[in-house]
């Protein structure tokens, strides 16, 4: 794609750290695949690096440095953020960009700066629950962050939960809430289930999967296994624990996978232990793939797909003992799991890309 192909339709950049496998990665991916159907589309990253989520050829991927090594100290943290502000600076002119989208902090606040300067609209979005321990930011990004957010065209947010935190310094009018879309590729047909109990997230602390597994081997499912599809810097600890509990036979960690829709398909049942969300992506992949769901009700999201005992379970964070009567009740009555299952599938239509799309396109 040349830049005199790019003049003939608007074009709109989108701005992220990298399009690594997460959930503001996936989202962008779609966004960008739709949005290529109407303008010119550029993906701007800080590092290179491939993309995991399949990307329309007619999309351009352009990034700023081509390995980002971690900062030796302030000055050299200046001197890489100056280094992507200039070049996302550059691509903003170099490619006539209409209007700008980026994901989270510092991606926001640098294609805010940028776009600031050359009088191009900038639109925002974190991705995460602000008010977690693990989601504080260094105090330079905390102070950066309520001077140039509220410079933003808008600031889009999952929740209107999340939405509140942002009040404090951003503008009432210049917040939006859109919730994130369905993978519009995921093909939902009939297929033989196993008696498998699938959890899907990154091996990390926040999506406790510790206390799942944990859960799951005291029950004693001779005939079930668990199934946790991610990777992360947990695994060597959650290794560790499902060969304390001589769990390695009903206990996979799955890894990374490219067939996430496989792992849906044939499970019967979805399992969420998360301490803290943005929006849980797979949480809603999994009801909108008609799974019975035993969630958390952890901040925020889930509460706002689950309404408990009628499409699903909502268990106080940290409770083994509702975790494991959730898990039994679904375990022990098909008909629940059918009940359940087909009420999350229907309640997620408001979520399908079509649906979601045009609420971002309305402010590009």
């Amino acid at each position: 794609m040349n830049k005199a192909t790019l003049r003939h339709k608007q074009t709109i950049a989108f701005v992220i750290v990298g399009l690594s496998s997460g959930g503001a990665e996936r989202v962008i991916s779609l966004l960008a695949n739709d949005f290529v159907k109407q303008y010119n589309v550029i993906i701007i990253t800080f590092g290179k690096a491939e993309p995991f989520y399949p990307l329309s050829s007619d999309i351009k991927l352009v990034h700023c440095i081509d390995i980002i090594k971690p900062s030796t100290g302030i000055f050299d943290a200046l001197k890489t953020n100056f280094k992507l502000y200039k070049k996302i600076k550059q691509y903003l002119k170099q490619y006539e960009v209409h209007s700008a989208i980026a994901f989270i902090t510092r991606a926001n606040i640098l294609t805010t700066l940028a776009g600031n300067n050359l009088n191009i609209p900038v639109v925002i979005s974190d991705r995460n629950n602000p008010w977690e321990k693990d989601q504080v930011l260094a105090p330079i990004w905390l102070k950066l962050r309520k001077w140039i957010y509220p410079r933003a065209q808008f600031v889009v947010l999952q929740t209107k939960k999340i939405a509140d935190f942002y009040l404090d310094f951003v503008p009432k009018e210049r917040i939006k809430i859109i919730p994130n879309p369905i993978n519009p590729d995921f093909k939902f047909r009939e297929t033989k289930k196993k008696n498998i109990i699938l959890n899907v997230g990154r091996l990390d602390a926040q999506k406790n999967q510790k206390q799942l597994i944990e859960v799951f081997a005291k029950m004693k499912l001779n005939d079930w296994v668990l199934h946790i599809v991610g990777e992360g810097k947990e695994r060597k600890n959650l290794e560790a624990l499902i060969k304390k509990l001589n769990a390695h036979n009903s206990v996979k960690l799955i890894g990374r996978s490219d067939t996430i829709e496989k792992h849906y398909l044939e499970s019967k049942i979805f399992a969420f232990t998360s301490l803290y969300e943005g929006f849980p992506n797979a949480l809603l992949e999994a009801m909108a793939f008609g799974l019975p769901c035993v969630s958390t009700d952890c901040p925020t999201g889930p509460s706002e797909l689950i309404t408990s005992g009628e499409n699903g379970f909502l268990i106080p964070m940290h409770s083994d003992n509702e975790l494991e009567q959730k898990l039994s009740i679904l375990v022990n009555h098909e008909e629940k799991r059918a009940s359940l299952g087909e009420k999350a599938h229907l309640s997620t239509s408001k979520y399908h890309i079509d649906a979601i799309t045009p609420l971002w396109r309305a402010l590009a």
